[in-house]
């Protein structure tokens, strides 16, 4: 499946979001491709995904479709 992220680079924006994290958006978008179970956040109500990353990471992704 084809799919387009939208990084705001802004300050404030997600990829500092993120980066706080330690993460990059590259290890963000490649847990899309390693998904083990796909949610819904309580706290914001968006779709939500745990992942892996490429260096096996196991991550947890709030995101929003557009």
């Amino acid at each position: 499946m084809d799919r387009l992220f939208l990084w705001d680079d802004a300050p404030g924006g997600n990829v500092e979001h993120i980066a706080e994290h330690g993460l990059t958006p590259a290890e963000v978008e490649s847990a899309f491709d390693n998904i083990e179970t796909e949610t819904t956040s309580r706290a914001t109500g968006r779709p939500a995904i745990f992942g892996r990353t490429l260096n096996g990471d196991f991550i947890f992704v709030v995101y929003e479709l557009r």
